[in-house]
């Protein structure tokens, strides 16, 4: 089990994201949004069938915390309004991911925005070096990547 205590005050002095996006630890709402973004990464590596890992499953594996997951947030707007930009651009915004449905964050303000990118990392253990977080997948939409 991972001792990572899912915080905002840990991404407190991040620096800033670009064009207004944020960070924020992802929920159990965000998991068909990321499982959907990591198929769209194994299909741009050209191994869309090595994704073995069925959506219940990885469902389950997040809430068991076997991972954690960070997602990036496109600032404004509605996750509907958001999801067909996104998609035109090969790019995933789901409402299904828990955006848009009246959720919201610990501040306060509300869930509305599309998730533009992710990062799926767990804690390892070296037994030369002791604890270490491994990052699995680092992810950007494809509208948003290089801004």
């Amino acid at each position: 089990m991972l001792t990572l205590q899912p915080h905002e005050d840990l991404l407190a002095g991040w620096e800033p994201l670009p064009h207004g996006a944020r960070a924020r630890w992802a929920t159990e709402q965000d998991i068909p949004t990321v499982f959907k973004n990591l198929e769209q990464l194994a299909a741009h590596c050209g191994a869309a069938s090595s994704v073995q890992v069925t959506l219940e499953e990885f469902r389950r594996d997040f809430v068991d915390r076997k991972f954690e997951a960070l997602v990036a947030m496109a600032a404004g707007g509605t996750n509907s309004n958001m999801e067909s930009a996104l998609e035109n651009s090969g790019g995933i915004g789901s409402s299904a991911g828990g955006v848009g449905n009246g959720a919201s964050l610990p501040d306060g303000s509300p869930l509305t925005a599309a998730v533009i990118g992710q990062a799926i990392f767990f804690e390892g253990y070296s037994s030369w070096a002791g604890r270490y977080m491994h990052i699995e997948d680092l992810f950007v939409v494809e509208s948003q990547r290089g801004k």
